[in-house]
């Protein structure tokens, strides 16, 4: 590292340079700032990873209310960890609320992802399945639970309507 004469190219050593030249170049590179893109990218790369921690914070709080009120046809994906397929995600329908619990009934069908929209042929068993709310709150806690749904319609050709309330249940039921 040294001086560069910029006429005849001859090279000096920093060290074999007087102290005044030295403190020259000192300050020379102090006054020298590195250009504001030089920055940008890791500029960028923060804001991008901050806003996917706010979208991830905001769906977790979005989730946590549909669960603490609960209604029907409220539609929750479940992941299966356990599941050895590719089809690790099945839906919950909710069917009934009740004060400190919910009645869910389980999709026929197992998915790879998780549906936007659900096809006519998308059916959920007739039988149901009653957990308590705050176990649906560690199930989203624990990342069992990947989505939860309100309003989900069903495609049918061009168009879509919602999903019809369930009705396949014993009339009895909330007896």
């Amino acid at each position: 590292m040294g001086i560069v004469c910029s006429n005849c190219k001859h090279v000096v050593r920093i060290y074999e340079t007087s102290e005044e030249v030295r403190e020259m170049a000192k300050q020379l590179k102090a006054t020298v700032k590195p250009p504001w893109y030089l920055f940008l990218g890791s500029i960028i790369l923060t804001l991008i990873i901050g806003l996917l921690v706010v979208q991830s914070i905001s769906r977790k709080n979005k989730y946590s209310a549909y669960l603490e009120n609960p209604q029907v046809n409220d539609i929750y994906a479940l992941r299966n960890a356990y599941e050895t397929s590719e089809n690790k995600y099945e839906l919950w329908k909710v069917i009934n609320v009740k004060e400190d619990s919910i009645d869910m009934s389980v999709s026929i069908f197992k998915y790879r992802y998780i549906p936007n929209q659900l096809k006519p042929e998308d059916l959920f068993f007739d039988n149901y399945i009653t957990y308590h709310k705050n176990t649906m709150l560690e199930f989203l806690k624990n990342g069992t639970i990947a989505k939860v749904s309100r309003g989900m319609t069903i495609a049918k050709g061009n168009s879509t309507e919602p999903i019809p309330d369930s009705t396949n249940i014993d009339p009895d039921y909330s007896k």
